[in-house]
């Protein structure tokens, strides 16, 4: 009795397991158009972040330059803002529906094709 209900047991976690993995693989097709765009998403906040940490590692590296060359006279900020204010655009454009979306460029070549007709 105990061996019969131990090879249920192992027999139901078995198909549990590969009905998991059958969700898993059917969310994650290749083919799939949304898989793709969460993708690039993810690609894109990754880059994001990478480029944060580089921004912070070299906005420290400013100061400290700055400081110790020549202390009387601060421009380490010009760096910081120029470099921060494209990090920010990054970031609007990675985090926000801001820019040119998908929908934006599927009207545009509706409205090339229909100037091409008329």
């Amino acid at each position: 009795m105990y061996i019969s209900s131990r090879v249920d047991y192992m027999i139901r976690s078995y198909i549990e397991n590969e009905t998991k993995k059958l969700k898993i693989m059917r969310i994650i097709d290749e083919n799939n158009e949304q898989y793709k765009e969460a993708k690039q998403k993810v690609e894109a906040e990754k880059k994001f972040y990478s480029h944060l940490g580089i921004y912070i590692v070299m906005s420290i590296f400013f100061v400290i330059l700055n400081l110790v060359t020549s202390p009387d006279h601060l421009w380490f900020y010009w760096p910081m803002l120029g470099w921060g204010l494209g990090l920010f655009l990054q970031g609007v454009r990675v985090f926000t529906n801001a820019g040119f979306s998908k929908e934006w460029e599927e009207k545009r070549i509706e409205r090339h094709m229909r100037n091409r007709k008329e």
